[in-house]
């Protein structure tokens, strides 16, 4: 199915903005000309740590950072996401590993943002006509199909990032097949912390969060043992069966673990455990629905809740 992308120089009067897309066209340019792009194989990695030289890698990370800027959502990202697709599937044509799998990664990262109390989604409904919302979903639908595709076809060669790459790659498909609150606490947290607050003692008009941090639970000498303040969910490693994405608990912890995370795994039984509040002793709930509870401040429902 051919996706209907809208062009970018009718970009600024569908959104009311003033601004050039540059650095989108040459995302693009790919997909349109048979030129080669010239970039250094130090600079196809997934976690850059350094200044890029290459012009096309440099608009890919501005275009990162720009779609993504503390965890604010962006109206760009539903004109933008059927060129990601398409750019995405000209890397598959060219069997370009790395292209692939850094598009994948802007992809989810950016859907971990687009979700209804992150955008008011009464008021993204009155901003963009519903063929641009249509043409977003389905752009979405399609690229979970091409994840699904990409883990399995090169599951050995995931296997060989580092563990930091594992760990981010696993979140940003949390954001393509995951729950979005969900994804968008994992990444606000640097899959590492959240901040919650007993629903049943904490006071609402005080700032009661407490931070937890799961560096705390891991490595040869934890601060805290587990189960002390937070139960693990139970494990579920080995259950997955490498194909379906319906459960988030299920198939990320697995995903981590065969991609050599075991850290990882253990803290997402932490975030689908279960908190036993310190100071009255309730159980206070699942950690990831109370860290959604606090992070995210309810918006407007709409026909994308």
């Amino acid at each position: 199915m051919t996706l209907k992308k809208i062009p970018f120089n009718e970009w600024n009067t569908v959104l009311g903005l003033q601004q050039d897309y540059d650095d989108l066209e040459l995302l693009y340019s790919p997909v349109i000309s048979d030129a080669p792009i010239h970039v250094p194989d130090c600079e196809k990695v997934l976690t850059l740590h350094h200044t890029p030289t290459s012009s096309y890698r440099e608009a890919y990370e501005y275009i990162h950072d720009e779609f993504i800027s503390m965890g604010e959502f962006t109206y760009e990202l539903y004109l933008a996401m059927p060129y990601f697709v398409e750019i995405y599937q000209t890397w598959k044509q060219k069997q370009d590993f790395q292209w692939q799998l850094l598009f994948l990664s802007l992809i989810g990262d950016c859907l971990a943002t687009d979700f209804p109390r992150n955008h008011f989604s009464k008021r993204l409904n009155e901003t963009l006509p519903k063929e641009i919302i249509e043409t977003h979903l389905r752009s979405i639908e399609i690229i979970r199909e091409e994840a699904k595709e990409f883990v399995t076809t090169h599951l050995e060669k995931l296997k060989q990032l580092n563990l930091d790459d594992v760990e981010y790659f696993c979140q940003c498909l949390f954001g393509i097949f995951g729950d979005r609150e969900a994804a968008f606490v994992l990444f606000m947290g640097d899959f590492n912390r959240c901040y919650i607050a007993c629903p049943y003692c904490s006071d609402p008009d005080k700032d009661s969060d407490v931070e937890y941090n799961f560096d705390w639970y891991l490595g040869e000498n934890p601060v805290c043992a587990l189960g002390e303040e937070i139960v693990p969910a139970p494990s579920v490693i080995g259950q997955w069966d490498q194909k379906s994405y319906d459960n988030d608990y299920l198939w990320m912890s697995n995903l981590l673990y065969l991609l050599g995370s075991q850290d990882g795994a253990t803290k997402m039984s932490l975030y689908y455990g279960t908190l036993i509040c310190p100071n009255c002793g309730k159980n206070a709930g699942i950690v990831m629905d109370l860290a959604k509870d606090r992070m995210i401040w309810d918006g407007e429902s709409s026909q994308l809740d």
